[in-house]
């Protein structure tokens, strides 16, 4: 690619889950010699790999990948650090000559990258913060998340009543501010400072009928079940168990040398998921597992991740500059980037 004096460019693949966005990243990478830079909140954590469908070891060996497997399960990882870290793997992409693709579900992510969002900088008010989590404990997710919906519909909208932690960021935002968080992205900004953002970038997102959606969505599930995915949750559990009760600091290193294939009850290990990482769908639901309740399990995961994809079209459907496409139909993609790059 041609680059002097030119603005540098991207392109970003969205939408929901198991709507074939990797499958397409990965045929525009291999065209225009890219790099996929993954904008996922789940995959960024080693260990958990099935439940969060990464790509093989083979297609990250053929086609770069970026910002996954970046911290361990016992980490937290924040839209900010996301932001900084996605920008430095866009900006070494195009440096090198290829092409930034990035490619995810997480809407919070992708907006980071082209959306100003001044709520992402506010600060934090730790009074406000703790206040919010004992009422939280003391009259639950839903009653809270009415408060937020009372307050600011349009955020709580995109968002699950058992989300507490955006929930509480929300309501936390606006106690600070008195501004919605919706109130608090800073379109203005946005529009009137378009031309200087620093990528110019294509938006892509499949085109998919819902019911063929949560056809894939099911299958993926059963696929993942078949892969081994409660035998990965185990290991993970016992890992951070050891790591939460001082027994053990180095994921990576216990994660390797753990046969977990003993557990069948995991009620002991019910603190475990008050990790961050065990937030994810497919993992959290795990919480209840006792041996004989498989199938209850992978129901639920099923349902939850329909209702998840809803909320991901939701959001990405916001977005005016949006460029769909029919699922598996790439020509007319390769088409318009091809001109984005001339």
């Amino acid at each position: 690619m041609e680059k002097q004096n030119r603005k540098p460019k991207a392109v970003f693949v969205v939408g929901p889950t198991a709507s074939g966005k990797s499958a397409a990243a990965i045929e525009i990478a291999k065209k225009f010699n890219g790099v996929i830079i993954s904008a996922d909140s789940m995959q960024i954590y080693r260990g958990l790999d099935i439940g969060t469908a990464k790509e093989s070891p083979e297609n990250r060996k053929n086609i770069p990948h970026e910002l996954i497997d970046v911290v361990s399960p016992d980490e937290e990882f924040s839209v900010a650090l996301f932001k900084e870290k996605a920008f430095e793997a866009m900006r070494k992409a195009w440096a090198s000559g290829k092409l930034p693709v990035v490619a995810g579900g997480t809407g919070l992510y992708i907006e980071s990258l082209i959306r100003p969002m001044s709520f992402a900088q506010a600060a934090k008010d730790d009074n406000i913060r703790n206040r919010l989590k004992i009422e939280l404990e003391q009259f639950g997710a839903q009653s809270i998340y009415d408060r937020l919906k009372s307050v600011d519909e349009e955020t709580a909208l995109k968002l699950h009543p058992n989300d507490t932690k955006r929930v509480l960021r929300a309501l936390e935002i606006y106690e600070m501010t008195g501004k919605t968080k919706s109130q608090s992205k800073d379109e203005d900004y946005y529009m009137q400072n378009n031309a200087a953002l620093e990528f110019e970038y294509l938006i892509f997102m499949p085109e998919i009928d819902r019911p063929l959606l949560y056809e894939r969505i099911n299958k993926r599930v059963d696929d993942m079940i078949e892969c081994g995915l409660l035998n990965e949750i185990k290991k993970v559990l016992k890992a951070l168990s050891l790591i939460k009760s001082g027994l053990a600091s180095d994921f990576d290193n216990i994660l390797k040398s753990i046969n977990a294939s003993e557990i069948n009850d995991f009620s002991k290990y019910a603190g475990c998921f008050d990790y961050q990482s065990m937030q994810a769908i497919g993992y959290k639901e795990f919480k209840t597992y006792n041996g004989a309740n498989l199938s209850e399990i992978v129901e639920l995961i099923k349902k939850n991740t329909r209702n998840y994809a809803k909320r991901q079209l939701t959001w990405f459907k916001r977005y005016k500059e949006i460029i769909c496409f029919p699922i598996g139909e790439m020509e007319r993609v390769y088409s318009k980037i091809q001109s984005f790059l001339e």
